[in-house]
C-alpha cells in the first residue's frame, strides 16, 4: 500500500511541475513578444530563455511519466497473461 501512495504522490509531483513548465513556456514567450512590440533586447532574450526552460523541464516531465506508463501498462500485460513482470 504504501508503494501506491508513492506512486500517487510521484504522479502528482510530475503532474504540478510539468503544468508549473507549461505555464513557465507561455510566460516566455509572452514576454518575448512584449519585448518585440517595444524594442526591448533584454525582454526579448528574456522570454526566449524563459521559453526554452519551460520547454526543456516539461520535456524531461513528459519523458519520464511516459516511461512510468509504459511500466505500468507491460506490467498489466503480464497480470493479464500470469507472468511475473521481467519475466
Amino acid at each position: 500500500m504504501d508503494m501506491m501512495k508513492h506512486h500517487v504522490a510521484q504522479q502528482t509531483v510530475d503532474a504540478t511541475i510539468a503544468s508549473a513548465a507549461s505555464k513557465t513556456t507561455y510566460t516566455g514567450a509572452s514576454v518575448t513578444l512584449g519585448g518585440w512590440l517595444v524594442s526591448s533586447e533584454a525582454a526579448v532574450l528574456a522570454g526566449i530563455v524563459l521559453g526554452l526552460a519551460g520547454f526543456v523541464v516539461n520535456l524531461y516531465f513528459r519523458s519520464r511519466a511516459d516511461a512510468r506508463e509504459e511500466r505500468e501498462h507491460q506490467a498489466r500485460m503480464h497480470a493479464l497473461r500470469g507472468q511475473q513482470p521481467g519475466a
